[in-house]
């Protein structure tokens, strides 16, 4: 898409071809919202409310039965965000990478609220799986 000089997501891969005629949509929200829904749901990241450019984030897991770990990065205007946590043995284990210029808000499942400076945070809480 970018090689053919997009500014949208396009429905498909290749939505442009050689003589620059369209095959379908080149403004097709569909991939956006499911990458969004990843961030927002199975990362539990989402910017902080009131935050400009990303100045303030909040990473919030929710961990679930058939959910026992995952990953994920986002390139934030200040740098890239990076997300992972897993489950195992009763134990949530949580690493943020935090970039400069920004602070975290993590709200851990029990409801208990940190805050993650620059840099690597990590945490381990016992949780009770639903």
């Amino acid at each position: 898409m970018l090689d053919r000089g997009a500014t949208t997501t396009w429905e498909e891969w290749d939505g442009v071809d050689e003589t620059d005629v369209a095959d379908a949509s080149l403004n097709h929200y569909s991939k956006g919202a499911v990458i969004g829904f990843l961030h927002t749901h199975t990362l539990g990241l989402r910017q902080a409310e009131g935050s400009v450019a990303w100045e303030r984030f909040v990473v919030a897991p929710v961990p679930h039965a058939s959910l026992t770990w995952t990953r994920g990065t986002f390139e934030s205007p200040r740098g890239t965000i990076t997300v992972e946590w897993r489950t195992e043995d009763g134990e949530l284990h949580l690493a943020v990478d935090v970039p400069p210029t920004t602070r975290a808000t993590v709200v851990l499942p029990d409801g208990e609220e940190l805050t993650a400076d620059p840099g690597r945070f990590t945490a381990h809480r016992s949780i009770d799986r639903p």
